[in-house]
């Protein structure tokens, strides 16, 4: 395992990650919902340019209840 630290667009500096050490597959963790302006976030440019599997960790999972509690009309 290895971890890698980079500055720069997160997306570009893990597609120039991947082309230096050649993983097997590589875990991110995502957002719920993206700060990125435009119609898709870093996850998403990730997959798009990722050259290995990509293994996508979401935050902690919102129980159910409250999922529906959020999409019902008050």
């Amino acid at each position: 395992m290895r971890f890698v630290v980079k500055d720069g667009n997160p997306a570009d500096a893990i597609v120039e990650a991947i082309a230096q050490y050649h993983p097997s597959i590589l875990v991110a963790g995502v957002k719920r919902a993206s700060e990125t302006p435009g119609p898709h976030g870093t996850a998403f440019a990730l997959l798009a340019r990722s050259r290995v599997p990509v293994l996508c960790i979401p935050p902690e999972p919102v129980p159910a209840v409250k999922e529906r509690e959020a999409c019902t009309p008050q």
